[in-house]
């Protein structure tokens, strides 16, 4: 309900007449009434005690009870119009004035976020109040941004902050919405709502109402995580690799349906994509349960080549529906085993390795081990070094700067065989996985020595030494 006096004055001390007229009245500057295309929806506003002769100051009220239907974009322009009476003939003279309604639609009331479970288990349920303000054909939009910061707008001003982006827009009898589109876990997602107006009032744009309330939510983490991909055996036909995992974090038995099963699936390659099914583990997630590790030897017609490939693996979580139905809950970021790689040269050797993992082993202390007595050991700690890309490196002189376990500095000799481990360290920088502890990590790889000569010669200062084979171990 808009109220607003309206008072007039005239310098000669004439009395004056108040009158109104523009759509919001139904009348035009004529006293007759508006065609139908410049007239809004009733109820039509009115003007108490105009067109009436008044003494100055003379003084007029506007009283207009707007409703949703009348929500546009552009404002309304509501013309005042002054007339002195004076004695007559004294023409009388005229004066106007225009101010402008804005009407803003209320916001869409109460929205709340909370996670929920779909096909991919990744998923935020949106409700909020019923809204009835509008137009047949009102719409609401539902925006979405990452990260959740202060960002209220004005109390008038309509529409959503900036940085926020529309993904899905519903009827405005919608009460509730699901989000399944890109979410991340870890990440904390902001969601504001709008109710979008149909073209009123002879075309103009209905416009956009005012935001909602921001509905915050980091998404809970309710898959596996991977711990552990460890090349047990390196061989081009028998390989073995261990894979280990947790529970589903953040979920307790009786949040959803039992029983419940993981389907771990592998793919050939550090960026392998084309991930085939190779074991299903029935598990009630019992805490005793041996339910969160897997021996993988391959199969007669799956081999794995552990000399040549690294592998690489995720593990889908299901539940069982109310339906009786296993229904997919959530799925893990894959993790590949590591692979290394080594390079004799003049009187020294480079091992580098890497991997494809969810967590980042960047920015931490890889240790490195040495043999001189074959693949199994003993191993000697030689150094300590940090390593800052994916891509990790070191070159073997044949010091020793790590002297707690001994001294075990030579000079590589060539045609000498030398065995490496290499331990890794990382961690995941989601915050709600940080504080896993990972377990350690070891992949195998055999490097061929050069070829045998039948009558070896005494080689000169700066041959280069043979491997026996290099083994990485790694605590993620």
């Amino acid at each position: 309900m808009i109220t607003q006096p309206v008072t007039a004055t005239d310098p000669d001390g004439q009395r004056v007449i108040i009158s109104g007229f523009g759509g919001v009245f139904n009348i035009g500057p004529d006293r007759q009434p508006l065609p139908a295309a410049e007239l809004i929806p009733p109820a039509y506003a009115r003007l108490i005690n105009g067109d009436l002769v008044q003494n100055q100051p003379a003084t007029a009220t506007f009283s207009w009870q707007t409703s949703c239907s009348q929500i546009r974009d552009a404002p309304y322009d509501v013309t005042f119009k002054v007339t002195d009476v004076p004695i007559k003939p004294t023409p009388s003279l005229v004066s106007f004035q225009t101010f402008r309604i804005q009407l803003v639609g209320p916001a869409i009331k109460n929205l709340t976020a909370k996670p929920t479970a779909t096909a991919n288990g990744r998923a935020i349920q949106l409700t909020w109040d019923a809204y009835a303000c509008g137009n047949p054909g009102t719409t609401i939009s539902i925006y979405r941004k990452e990260g959740c910061v202060p960002d209220d707008p004005d109390k008038c001003v309509t529409g959503v902050p900036a940085g926020y982006t529309k993904i899905a827009t519903v009827p405005s009898t919608a009460t509730t919405y699901i989000d399944t589109t890109t979410l991340k876990r870890g990440v904390s997602y902001a969601y504001r709502l709008v109710a979008v107006y149909p073209d009123v009032n002879g075309g103009f744009n209905g416009g956009v109402s005012l935001s909602s309330n921001k509905a915050c939510l980091e998404l809970p983490l309710l898959a596996p995580v991977i711990t552990q991909v460890t090349v047990d055996s390196t061989n081009t036909s028998t390989g073995q690799i261990t894979v280990r995992w947790t529970r589903p974090i953040g979920l307790n038995p009786g949040d959803l349906g039992a029983p419940y099963q993981y389907r771990l699936q592998r793919a050939t390659g550090l960026a392998g994509t084309n991930f085939t099914p190779i074991a299903t583990i029935n598990t009630t997630l019992a805490p005793t349960a041996a339910d969160t590790l897997f021996v993988d030897k391959g199969t007669s017609s799956s081999a794995l080549n552990t000399e040549v490939n690294a592998y690489r693996y995720r593990l889908e979580f299901y539940y069982t529906a109310p339906n009786g139905t296993l229904t997919q809950l959530d799925i893990t970021e894959p993790a590949s085993s590591v692979r290394l790689a080594a390079a004799p040269a003049n009187r020294q050797i480079t091992l580098s390795w890497q991997a494809n993992t969810p967590w980042s082993n960047d920015n931490q202390i890889h240790d490195i081990y040495r043999s001189r007595s074959g693949p199994k050991g003993p191993f000697n700690k030689i150094r300590e070094v940090k390593v800052t890309t994916p891509t990790y490196s070191f070159t073997d002189d044949g010091s020793d700067t790590f002297l707690a376990d001994g001294n075990t500095a030579r000079t590589l000799s060539a045609d000498s065989s030398y065995c490496y481990r290499v331990m890794t360290r990382g961690q995941y920088t989601d915050p709600q996985l940080s504080r896993l502890v990972l377990l350690p990590t070891t992949a195998r790889s055999s490097v061929p020595p050069p070829p045998t000569r039948p009558s070896p010669a005494p080689q000169p200062e700066g041959g280069q030494p043979e491997l026996c084979g290099s083994e990485l171990r790694g605590s993620l």
